[in-house]
């Protein structure tokens, strides 16, 4: 979940690392404010030490060592506790003692952790109180059907919700659920691609814009019904249509003339876009438009040289970021420096390790940044920038799962603790470099107080 996702910005580390727990974890809950709210203060009601934050990104880690996990599971300090709960590679049997805990937040991690065994999670939805536990439940791909069958009945609206948009919810649960009274467990059947054709029928007659735009956005929605939706007033429906990779040519072909901006933008994103919509779209009078019409996968090698010699610098931006471009415009466009185009050829997937050892000198530490952040670049390219001037480039390179050990162990001792963190949080981090990071677990309650932990 948070492997490489590593925490940007200059606030507090610790509180950004538990709002991303609280997004992994309660993001579903819009019912629940009241809920989430008391979560949320509870979470970061406390402070944490530089050193702890970066105990705190190795206990994220899904690679980190199962012995690592397990201490983090035992400590003192109840939010390490968290982090353990909701990391993916954590092992079962930690999982399981870290179901028991007395700490809600800790549970309701564990009831979201997409590894946690069957057992486990239907103890959780048949003995837990706290709504968000079994809700949680409800919403884990790993519950099986008996246990969604059971929290179907649930009284809690936010429990049902969770249900509703589980991938393996019975289909007559499914069913029953689109005549819910509440409106967000509608939606979450209408938004669900597992859903029964017949059955987004029928909630395309809802009352509410929203379901209808739920099963506007679902890539499982039939044809005929997109047809039917692009032609509503309620431009967010047309919007969600529009993005659709479900939806027919025809209708994308119409949409690309829409009064409204996002809709024509949609359209320029949608990857089934036909390649006559996309080439009309370029001369769309929105920057924006034209920039990821010519972005778009299913633009024409033969267009692509054409646009690439564009005077609009949205344009050629949007070539250079394409992944169709042939070798020949990335390496002119990654010269352009009347535009952004650089900046896109470093972050274009397909991009050569030539032209990404060129750009990893480039003056701008922003295009230097996108070249330390691309999946694609060498191994040799980013232990050089290791050692770059600009934390913000060495930040990317602490979370590329490329980045070679010797240059993670480098990392390891930065001066910058958000680099240390990405280190920390990296899945190609290797084991003793974890081990060093995650520190002495004895101290790792320092600073709580008694009744805290």
């Amino acid at each position: 979940m948070m492997s490489n996702a590593c925490i940007h910005g200059n606030g507090g580390f610790w509180g950004r690392c538990l709002r991303l727990v609280l997004l992994a974890i309660l993001l579903p809950f819009f019912g629940a404010p009241a809920l989430a709210n008391e979560f949320l203060f509870s979470l970061s009601s406390a402070p944490l030490r530089a050193d702890d934050r970066v105990r705190g990104g190795v206990a994220t880690n899904p690679a980190a060592p199962p012995e690592i996990l397990k201490r983090f599971a035992e400590s003192a300090d109840w939010r390490m506790r968290v982090f353990v709960a909701v990391n993916p590679g954590a092992p079962g049997e930690t999982l399981k003692k870290l179901a028991k805990d007395k700490r809600n937040a800790v549970r309701i991690g564990v009831a979201a952790n997409p590894n946690t065994p069957p057992d486990v999670l239907e103890k959780l939805a048949g003995g837990d109180i706290l709504i968000l536990v079994r809700a949680n439940v409800a919403g884990n791909p790993g519950a099986s059907g008996k246990v969604l069958e059971k929290l179907a009945e649930d009284k809690a609206k936010e429990v049902r919700k969770r249900v509703a948009t589980n991938p393996g919810a019975p289909g007559k649960v499914l069913e029953k659920f689109a005549d819910d009274g509440d409106l967000w467990v509608r939606y979450a059947v209408a938004e669900n691609p597992h859903t029964p054709p017949e059955i987004l029928a029928r909630l395309a007659g809802d009352a509410e814009d929203n379901v209808r735009e739920a099963i506007a956005g679902n890539p499982h929605t039939p044809p005929e019904l997109l047809t039917r939706l692009a032609s509503g007033e309620n431009f967010e429906v047309r919007d969600d249509v529009a993005a659709n990779p479900g939806a027919p040519g025809k209708v994308l072909r119409k949409l690309a003339e829409d009064e409204v901006k996002s809709v024509r933008l949609s359209v320029a994103k949608n990857p089934r876009t036909p390649p006559d919509i996309l080439e009309r779209l370029t001369g769309d009078i929105r920057d924006d438009v034209r920039e990821e019409a010519a972005k778009n996968p299913n633009m024409p090698p033969k267009t692509l040289e054409r646009l690439a010699d564009s005077m609009d610098e949205h344009i050629r931006a949007g070539v250079a970021g394409n992944p169709g471009v042939s070798r020949e415009i990335l390496e002119k466009l990654a010269d352009d420096e009347a535009s952004r185009a650089p900046f896109h050829v470093a972050k274009n997937p397909n991009t050569p390790l030539e032209i990404l050892e060129k750009l990893a000198d480039d003056k701008n530490w922003r295009a230097r940044g996108f070249v330390a952040e691309n999946a694609h670049t060498s191994p040799k390219t980013l232990a050089r920038l290791a050692g770059d001037t600009d934390g913000e480039v060495r930040k990317n390179v602490a979370k590329n799962p490329n980045t070679p050990g010797k240059a993670l162990e480098k990392l390891a001792d930065d001066e910058s603790l958000e680099v240390r963190v990405c280190v920390a949080m990296n899945s190609s981090t290797p084991p003793e470099i974890l081990e060093k990071l995650a520190g002495d677990e004895n101290d790792d309650a320092n600073g709580l107080p008694e009744g805290k932990r």
